[in-house]
């Protein structure tokens, strides 16, 4: 399911127009409160980076650092110390400031730990749902085998639903996982290659990186075919029939709450200029036909997005 493209792409720059790569761009962030959180070695530290691409210093850090979705703090996030992935911590998304520590070990201790639920460290690698107990002992256990994933490690992100994560690979596969049923849940999309990509429950939109670029897609299939206008009932004088025709995106499936523009020559006439499809993708219109002699006539329709 490709979605729509709705803003740029948008070059990183700093304040005065230069334009900067973030680094881990895949271990970064998205937060709705503040924007998309990176370091970035040409600043020297943590970064706000507005949707327009816009990036800002927030705090001075030494080393490009994983972050880390924190399910047990509402809207809150871990931080690993990345000079050899061996130690946790809690972090201050505001100030970007690392908090107490967690976990420490060895090195790459704590390199694989992408989630942290109520009872467990989770990590996604391919189509494995992998999980850890809270004290990071043993080795990973596969908990869920995803379909429909792309490879490697996916960012991840909060969605709309407590305890539903959004997972986005770098080949553009978006999935979901529902951590306390410990199963894939419904839904799925694409959205291109990209350096990392997160979902945003506020505008229910998707921000990606792509290299030093920003790109936002919304959460909506993007149109590729309409079919051909057709008459659910036969057309008779002087009756009103319903006509429809089908919106779908690349590979077939529904696009849903999409503008449909109608119009028409010769004889009779449409109830509506325009409609809107349903979530089966098709979209509706009534053709009044004329009362004395049915004529001919011609009805057009053309997506709007």
């Amino acid at each position: 399911m490709a979605l729509e493209l709705l803003a740029g792409p948008f070059a990183v720059t700093d304040a005065l127009g230069t334009v900067l790569l973030p680094e881990n761009q895949q271990f970064a962030f998205y937060d709705d409160a503040l924007g998309l959180c990176s370091y970035n070695a040409t600043l020297d530290g943590y970064c706000i980076i507005q949707l327009d691409g816009r990036a800002y210093l927030r705090s001075n850090a030494a080393r490009a650092n994983r972050f880390v979705v924190d399910l047990q703090r509402p809207g809150e996030y871990l931080v690993h110390e990345s000079l050899d992935e061996g130690m946790l911590y809690l972090f201050d998304k505001r100030a970007g400031v690392f908090g107490a520590l967690l976990l420490s070990g060895g090195t790459n201790f704590v390199r694989d730990i992408q989630a942290r639920a109520l009872d467990r460290y989770l990590n996604v690698l391919n189509n494995a749902v992998r999980f850890k107990p809270l004290d990071n002992s043993g080795s990973w256990t596969t908990e869920a085998t995803l379909s429909g994933t792309g490879s490697g490690y996916p960012a991840v992100s909060r969605t709309r639903i407590d305890g539903v994560l959004c997972l986005v690979y770098t080949d553009g596969q978006v999935v979901y996982y529902n951590v306390n049923a410990k199963a894939q849940h419904a839904g799925g999309a694409a959205i291109g290659a990209n350096s990392g990509a997160w979902y945003s429950p506020k505008h229910d939109v998707f921000i990606a990186l792509v290299a030093n670029q920003v790109k936002i897609f919304a959460n909506a299939v993007r149109p590729a075919a309409l079919s051909n206008p057709v008459a659910e009932t036969p057309l008779t004088k002087g009756k009103v029939s319903r006509v429809k025709v089908r919106l779908t995106g690349a590979d077939g499936e529904a696009c849903a709450n999409e503008l449909i523009g109608w119009s028409m020559a010769g004889a009779g006439s449409l109830a509506n200029n325009q409609s809107t499809t349903d979530a089966d993708g098709w979209s509706y219109n009534d053709y009044r036909a004329p009362v004395i002699g049915l004529g001919s006539a011609t009805i057009n329709a053309e997506a709007r997005f």
